[in-house]
């Protein structure tokens, strides 16, 4: 990520460990996510360990997405509670 708005130049590394929130917006995001393809595997029967194999690789691969649109939860969370 960039460390400042190319457009208006807002700076979004304000403090150390201020993405902290935007990980329990990952965790939902993750949830949201894999939850369908979890329940769909389920209910045709692939074992719980293939199940759990396939969500892990998928949301491996889907991490760095997440994590970037969290992080701008995060953003948007943080100026909804507390407006500068």
């Amino acid at each position: 990520m960039h460390r400042n708005c190319p457009v208006c130049q807002l700076e979004y590394v304000r403090e150390p460990g201020y993405f902290l929130g935007a990980m329990y917006f990952s965790y939902g995001m993750s949830i949201i996510v894999a939850l369908p393809g979890v329940i769909v595997l389920m209910r045709f029967g692939v074992s719980l360990v293939t199940t759990f194999v396939i969500a892990f690789l998928f949301l491996a691969i889907l991490s760095p997405i997440l994590v970037r649109y969290s992080r701008v939860l995060w953003f948007h969370f943080e100026q909804l509670v507390d407006p500068r």
